[in-house]
């Protein structure tokens, strides 16, 4: 979608972790990827425009599905990541 920050996005993985959807950016040759909502993956390229809708204030973050140690963004908040080289 035009409105989302990064405009790919993977399928959601109830069992989501941080290393899952770096894989998936990973695999699109994408720069970056972002977690949301516990579950929801999005990616994109470098020149993503992900800081459009400022930063997240708040101090409140939904668990990953798949590793309860990590943090998965927050409602419609993407927790935004650069892809590891």
């Amino acid at each position: 979608s035009a409105r989302r920050a990064l405009r790919y996005r993977a399928p959601n993985n109830s069992r989501m972790t941080l290393g899952w959807c770096e894989a998936q950016a990973k695999a699109k040759g994408h720069a970056l990827f972002a977690v949301q909502a516990g579950y929801a993956c999005f990616t994109d390229t470098a020149d993503a425009n992900y800081q459009r809708y400022g930063a997240y204030t708040g101090s409140v973050f939904y668990k990953c599905g798949g590793d309860p140690t990590q943090t998965c963004g927050y409602g419609m908040t993407n927790e935004v990541w650069v892809v590891s080289q």
